[in-house]
């Protein structure tokens, strides 16, 4: 099968404008809903947030149904962009998304056997509170005797996403058995998380028999609280997302208890204690003051506090007049601008970084990276410091 530019085009901007749906019972968000029941119900009627990450996230994740779709090479559409797409016209397929789609698409299918990407599976069997269902899109399957392999693509470079009790991807195993599971006789599942701009790669497996004990004892009865009048709401990394976090009563609690409890900070013990929470704290603080300064604009009291103009910085006008003047001023053309080298990154948006230049030692150093914690539960290797060359 296939398809030129301008069929791509219109494949991709159709795709892009289709009303996906989502489920409040999600499993992009089930760490939050399995851990804070009270979320649910405190998101609500509060409007759904996006950024231009997910919006990125979108795009390439619908370039690459359509490299499996026509089985085709994602140089081919090298420069390709989405006119008058509500925003998705703002990215263009370079060599970064060439390099990083197409291996995506390599390592899923080198699983082979039966193959099944973007699509709907329903898991309301286990996930089902009266008023909601869960279902949700899963980006790859791939049917091959007694085991299933699922890949998510995840595109952002945040934060590393591991495969290991990943709850997304149980909640799409539990769908996809549902779903498939008259046709194939399943004896477990793969799943693989597949970050290629963090250059993160991870798989486990875990079998059929412990996905469904897991169903019954802790998603079963962690969706029948979700409709509890007075569920339980609990902090994690998985406030992050949520829509209800700048006004969440207990989060504010739990961070002003933190500051409290542990300001003199006694050990490394204690230290390690509120380590955890150091991001979370940042960033609630961040979103506080982003909140009362939305509030303000819209006109609602916050205390006494009021909007001003801040600090501003001079900036040219159009080029072409401050040029004019330059040179009416007696500047050389060599004074008015400078030249400066592309960065990395933008050298792998043109060349791709698999290109040649990029593995040459000479060309590209490797210089150590300055430490920094993580929890236990990184899966990264921990760095091996020599106190005494260090510290000397």
């Amino acid at each position: 099968m296939t398809i030129n530019m301008e069929e791509a085009v219109k494949w991709m901007r159709t795709t892009l404008l289709e009303e996906t749906p989502h489920s409040a019972l999600g499993a992009s968000s089930g760490d939050r809903w399995l851990n804070c029941p009270g979320s649910y119900n405190a998101q609500k009627g509060l409007d759904d947030t996006t950024s231009v990450f997910a919006a990125e996230g979108t795009f390439a994740h619908v370039f690459s149904e359509l490299l499996r779709t026509f089985e085709v090479p994602a140089k081919d559409f090298l420069g390709m962009k989405i006119p008058d797409c509500k925003g998705y016209e703002d990215f263009e397929v370079d060599m970064e998304m060439v390099d990083n789609i197409q291996g995506f698409v390599d390592r899923a299918g080198e699983f082979g056997g039966d193959a099944f990407f973007e699509i709907t599976v329903d898991y309301s069997r286990w996930v089902d509170n009266g008023e909601v269902q869960g279902f949700g899109t899963m980006d790859d399957i791939r049917m091959k005797e007694a085991i299933c392999k699922v890949t998510d693509l995840k595109y952002g470079k945040g934060k590393p996403v591991f495969a290991e009790e990943n709850t997304q991807q149980k909640l799409y195993c539990l769908g996809v058995y549902e779903e498939y599971g008259h046709l194939y006789d399943f004896e477990g599942f793969i799943i693989a998380i597949d970050q290629p701009r963090l250059d993160s790669y991870t798989t486990w497996e875990i079998s059929l028999e412990d996905l469904q004990e897991w169903a019954e004892t802790i998603v079963r009865p962690a969706v029948a609280r979700t409709i509890v009048t007075d569920a339980e709401f609990n902090v994690g990394d998985w406030c992050g997302f949520c829509r209800a976090r700048t006004r969440c009563a207990t989060r504010i609690t739990t961070m002003l208890d933190i500051y409290k409890e542990h300001r003199n900070v006694a050990s490394n013990d204690d230290l390690a204690l509120i380590l955890p929470m150091f991001a979370d704290i940042k960033k609630w603080m961040t979103e506080s003051d982003e909140l009362a300064l939305s509030e303000l604009a819209k006109g609602n009291k916050v205390g006494d506090y009021k909007m001003v103009a801040g600090r501003s910085s001079r900036v040219w006008g159009e080029e072409a007049v401050v040029v004019k003047a330059l040179k009416k001023a007696k500047l050389k053309v060599g004074e008015m601008y400078n030249k400066k080298l592309i960065g990395m990154g933008q050298a792998e948006k043109l060349l791709g970084k698999t290109h040649v230049i990029f593995s040459d030692t000479q060309v590209v150093l490797k210089p150590s990276g300055k430490p920094t914690m993580v929890p236990g539960s990184d899966k990264r290797e921990s760095l091996a410091i020599n106190a005494e060359e260090e510290f000397g």
